[in-house]
């Protein structure tokens, strides 16, 4: 199997394990092939990163599909009022 292929494949695995809530690290995930572990933390890393970035992800680190109560992220397009998260901001002009 291809370096990428399993490295993909190892990606996806730790995707579904942090669905299911089980927080397991990429040298756990790379123990029968330790040579991908550097690689698949880099990778995990980027996608923890962005998924925070992008409000996907709790503080408590829980994908925001199961988000607890006093978090406002969500995958359905719920968010908190603009009202409720920008203050002072108004618009000045609509672009048409």
């Amino acid at each position: 199997m291809q370096r990428e292929d399993r490295l993909e494949q190892l990606l996806l695995r730790w995707q579904e394990l942090r669905q299911l809530g089980q927080d397991v690290s990429p040298q756990a995930l790379c123990a029968d092939c330790p040579e991908l572990a550097e690689a698949l933390l880099h990778k995990t890393e980027a996608i923890s990163y962005w998924e925070t970035f992008l409000g996907m992800r709790c503080d408590t680190g829980r994908p925001a599909s199961s988000p607890p109560a006093d978090c406002p992220a969500t995958l359905d397009g719920d968010s908190p009022e603009p009202s409720e998260t920008a203050t002072g901001n108004e618009v000045a002009r609509s672009i048409p």
